[in-house]
């Protein structure tokens, strides 16, 4: 059954990456049936140093906890609480750094929807 309201705790969770944090798929189409974008609150652990990411879709992020940096497109920007991002489908390469001491938690939007 298609859910309009996903508690986090009923969230499809797994690894990030190899070894990065935590992922939790809130939205997509097999919870909800949104076919036009997929959710995510995701955590980074602290201190983490990111490889390059790709993406052939939009991203949106905002930044619930904890700060670092984000570079994209050859520029390094610090991010933090209250924070929004975004990455466009072409050229949206970038890494994060998460700062010591405390996990990086976020919300993620990604339009299309990412298929995992």
């Amino acid at each position: 059954m298609k859910k309009f309201v996903v508690p986090l705790q009923e969230a499809v969770t797994g690894p990030l990456h190899v070894n990065w944090g935590i992922s939790r798929r809130l939205i997509d189409d097999d919870a909800c049936g949104a076919r036009h974008f997929s959710m995510y609150v995701n955590t980074l652990k602290a201190g983490l140093k990111t490889e390059d990411i790709r993406h052939d879709t939009e991203q949106g992020w905002y930044i619930l906890s904890g700060s670092g940096k984000i570079h994209m497109e050859g520029k390094t920007q610090a991010i933090g609480t209250q924070m929004a991002i975004f990455a466009p489908a072409t050229g949206g390469v970038h890494r994060f750094e998460v700062d010591p001491g405390e996990d990086m938690t976020y919300v993620l939007v990604f339009a299309p929807p990412k298929r995992d």
